[in-house]
């Protein structure tokens, strides 16, 4: 019969491969930790860099997702276009 294999500490492992979570966070080293410091340093800096970009874009998705219905509203009441366009830019400007 195949003996358990161990671990540095002594735990040991199961035969069918699979590691429990003590053995999990028994292999992450001090080795690791600059790469983890460093990943959460650059994650913190792109998120910083993409602000710029992200929020404006956040607030139209939000604000085209707010005019749906309205818009949806006044082509089912078969509005001329122009004045559709009017009603829609007014209603958009007093959201904002």
């Amino acid at each position: 019969m195949e003996e358990p294999k161990k671990t540095e500490s002594g735990r040991v492992l199961p035969l069918n491969g699979y590691h429990s979570t003590a053995v999990m966070i028994e292999a992450i080293s001090i080795r690791s930790m600059p790469s983890v410091v460093l990943t959460v340093i650059a994650t913190l800096y792109f998120i910083n860099w993409a602000q710029a970009v992200l929020l404006p874009l956040v607030v139209a998705l939000l604000v085209s997702c707010t005019l749906d219905p309205i818009v949806s509203t006044s082509n089912a009441f078969r509005m001329p276009r122009s004045r559709r366009r009017a009603l829609n830019k007014t209603r958009g400007i007093i959201l904002v």
